[in-house]
C-alpha cells in the first residue's frame, strides 16, 4: 500500500522469520530480500542475500556465531562475503572490514537520518570518502507505524523481564523508525 517494490527482513543472528516473510512478500507482490543482522562482540552488520552462494554463506556465518567458537566477525565476513551485501553503520567497523579484504562493491555504509545523530552521519560520510565506499539510505523500520511504539515498549518489557515504567529509553526503537 505504501508503494514499495522490495522489502527486506533481517532477524538478529538468525533467519527465523524468513520462510513466512518470503511467502507473504511474494503474495503481496513484493520482491523479498532475505538477510540477517549479524551481531557479535558489540559489532553489527546487516547481511543481505544476493544469490544462492550468499544464502549459504549467511547460514555459515550464523552457525559460527551460535557455535560459541572463537569468532572474529570482520575476518569471517571477509572469508564468506560472496553473494552478500554488507551494510554497516559504524565507521570503525567498516574500516576493519575493508582492511580484512571485504570487496568494497559488497560493503555499504548505512545512513538513516531519522535514527542517527548528526555526528554519526558525519563520521559515516567522511568514512565513505576516505575508504571509497558507497552510502546507502537504509530506512530502517522497526515499527510498522508510529502507533506501534507502545507495543514495542510492552514487548521490550517482556523480553527484558522489566516493567513498563522502568524501561530505559535506549532499549526501545526510535519512534521515527517506522515503515
Amino acid at each position: 500500500a505504501l508503494g514499495h517494490t522490495h522489502l527486506a527482513l533481517t532477524d538478529v543472528n538468525g533467519l527465523y522469520g524468513a520462510p513466512a516473510f518470503y511467502d507473504s512478500a511474494r503474495a503481496a507482490g513484493l520482491v523479498p530480500i532475505i538477510g540477517a543482522e549479524l551481531r557479535h562482540d558489540g559489532a553489527m552488520v546487516v547481511a543481505l542475500v544476493a544469490g544462492e552462494a550468499g544464502y549459504e554463506n549467511l547460514c555459515r556465518l550464523i552457525t559460527r556465531i551460535h557455535c560459541g567458537e572463537q569468532f572474529d566477525l570482520p575476518a569471517r565476513l571477509a572469508e564468506l562475503a560472496d553473494g552478500l551485501h554488507l551494510l554497516v553503520e559504524d565507521d570503525a567497523l567498516a574500516a576493519k572490514l575493508a582492511a580484512a579484504g571485504v570487496d568494497r562493491h559488497r560493503l555499504w555504509l548505512g545512513i538513516d537520518p531519522p535514527t542517527q545523530s548528526q555526528s554519526q552521519l558525519r563520521r559515516l560520510t567522511d568514512c565513505a570518502g576516505r575508504l571509497g565506499l558507497a552510502l546507502v539510505a537504509t530506512g530502517k523500520a522497526l515499527l510498522a507505524e508510529p502507533a506501534d511504539h507502545e507495543l514495542a515498549r510492552l514487548l521490550s518489557a517482556i523480553r527484558l523481564g522489566g516493567n513498563w515504567d522502568g524501561l530505559d529509553e535506549q532499549v526501545l526503537p526510535n519512534p521515527e523508525a517506522y515503515l
